[in-house]
């Protein structure tokens, strides 16, 4: 029986979604762009649900072209663009478009964490050198915080692009250390109840 690897990328511009052999030798690969939303000046928005719905296209096409049996797929890697953040409820359901990466209507929240906290503050709670800047989690949660507090108090988890792909796979929500970024403390590989308290932002 053959076996099949399914690769995907949800990147800043497109989903790539690739399907290889056991040799690691490349069977197929689709590509689906999706558009960025700036609602206003230094906003940059996605909509999670076009991320899915275009690597399910690319899954489908690939499948279907190449006549491949969906049950000798039997590994699914994901990765894809960081420093975004979704925002969703229990049930995984987005709350909002996510803020990607180049979104900076965080700054002044960032520069606020840079005011409260001492640059060794920082590097004891994150491992990393500060400053801060509006790309980290933590300034993204403030704004979100500040301005869109309905949203804040539904929210249940926030994810990275691939971590909301990986939950409409598996049903799992979950994530991996490098994607933590900003979050945990990047030696302890733990959350820091201080730092987050001081934010007023549960850890949860």
């Amino acid at each position: 029986m053959k076996k099949y690897i399914v690769g995907i990328d949800v990147g800043t511009s497109a989903a790539k979604v690739g399907v290889f052999n056991c040799h690691g030798e490349i069977v197929g690969c689709e590509k689906k762009e999706y558009p960025t939303e700036s609602p206003k000046s230094n906003y940059a928005e996605q909509n999670p649900e076009l991320w899915w719905s275009a690597v399910k296209n690319c899954i489908i096409k690939i499948i279907k072209k190449n006549k491949i049996p969906p049950n000798f797929v039997k590994a699914i890697g994901v990765t894809g663009q960081t420093r975004t953040q979704v925002f969703v409820n229990y049930k995984g359901e987005p709350l909002r478009p996510a803020i990607i990466w180049q979104d900076r209507r965080s700054s002044n929240e960032a520069q606020w964490i840079n005011r409260k906290f001492s640059k060794k503050d920082i590097i004891n709670y994150l491992g990393y050198q500060p400053p801060i800047d509006f790309s980290f989690p933590s300034a993204r949660l403030l704004w979100v915080k500040n301005y869109e507090r309905c949203i804040f108090e539904k929210t249940y988890k926030v994810l990275q692009p691939k971590d909301y792909i990986n939950y409409k796979l598996t049903g799992n929500l979950s994530s991996d250390i490098s994607s933590s970024f900003g979050l945990l403390n990047i030696k302890t590989e733990k959350l820091n109840e201080v730092y987050f308290k001081g934010l007023g932002i549960p850890t949860s």
